[in-house]
Order: C-alpha cells, then sequence, then structure tokens
C-alpha cells in the first residue's frame, strides 16, 4: 500500500513538471489558430466587397445609359445641335435632370448632370460632300452612388476632346 502511494506521489510531481515546460502552448497555439482563420477569411471577404462596389457602379450606369437614350429618342437633334455643328443656346451648359432611384422599398430624387457635344463631319455620298452633325451626350451622377467617371454616348467615332472625369469644367 505505501509504494501505491510513493508511485502515486511520483506521477503527480512528474505531471506537474511536465506541465511547467508546456505552459502557454495551448495559448500560442490557439492564437496562431485565430490568426490563420482570420488570414483565410479575409480573402473570400475583399473578393465580395469588391463585387458589391462594381454590381452598384454598373447599376448606376445602366440608369444613367437609359436616362441619355430616352434623351436621344424624345429630343429631336436639331434642338440640341446647330447645322454648323455647334451647340443650341438651351445647350451651351450641361442640364440637370431629376432622376428616381429605388432601393430598399425607398426613392431617392438624383440630379443627373447631361452635357452635349455637337460635332460636323462631312460624309462623302455618290462623290457629294454632305455635312452632317454628329451628337455626343455625356452623363454624370452624383459621386455619392458610386459611379467614378461619365458614361458617354455617342454617334460615330471617338473625339478627342470627350471627357473622361466627371467635374464641372469636363462636362
Amino acid at each position: 500500500m505505501a509504494q501505491r502511494t510513493l508511485n502515486a506521489k511520483k506521477r503527480l510531481i512528474n505531471s506537474v513538471k511536465g506541465r511547467c515546460h508546456q505552459r502557454g502552448d495551448a495559448l500560442i497555439d490557439s492564437m496562431l489558430a485565430t490568426l490563420m482563420v482570420l488570414i483565410l477569411g479575409m480573402g473570400p471577404l475583399y473578393v465580395m466587397t469588391k463585387a458589391a462596389v462594381m454590381q452598384r457602379e454598373g447599376t448606376a450606369q445602366q440608369l444613367v445609359s437609359a436616362q441619355l437614350r430616352t434623351l436621344l429618342q424624345t429630343t429631336p437633334k436639331s434642338q440640341i445641335c446647330n447645322a454648323d455643328g455647334s451647340r443650341t443656346a438651351d445647350w451651351s451648359a450641361p442640364s440637370t435632370i431629376a432622376l428616381t432611384t429605388y432601393g430598399n422599398a425607398t426613392s431617392q430624387q438624383v440630379d443627373m448632370t447631361v452635357s452635349a457635344l455637337c460635332y460636323s463631319v462631312n460624309t462623302t455620298v455618290n462623290g457629294v460632300s454632305v455635312p452632317q452633325v454628329q451628337l455626343t451626350l455625356v452623363g454624370c451622377l452624383p459621386t455619392a452612388l458610386g459611379m467614378s467617371g461619365p458614361v458617354v454616348l455617342r454617334e460615330g467615332a471617338t473625339q478627342n476632346d470627350e471627357p473622361t472625369s466627371c467635374t464641372v469644367a469636363n462636362v
């Protein structure tokens, strides 16, 4: 019986000594596991965030494009551009169109800036040079809606003076 008690005491002492060398290992292991989960979780989160931003910008561009197409279909070109390729007095400065956007069961009034660029181009038909006016419409939404650049709707070829950003000076 005394031998059993002695063996039990030795085992208890050895187990206490062993714990002294292992103290903190579980804490370090759990910290490393947490760090690995964080790193592995950040990749999909980053991708999902980028996808949401692209979807929001794409929706804004579709809204502007639809409004520019409607404007082209409902407004005669002669009200926007003169025969010599200059803008009419009504379109000499950017115009503002009020839009209603719908999201999350609410509507919001947004002002879209639209400017017109008119070009006079000569087209040869059966050896005869015919002047033709080409129209380019540029639409911009406020940056609060997530759109980073202008939407350009044009007839004909790209022109050098088309804006690349939505600043008041360019539009």
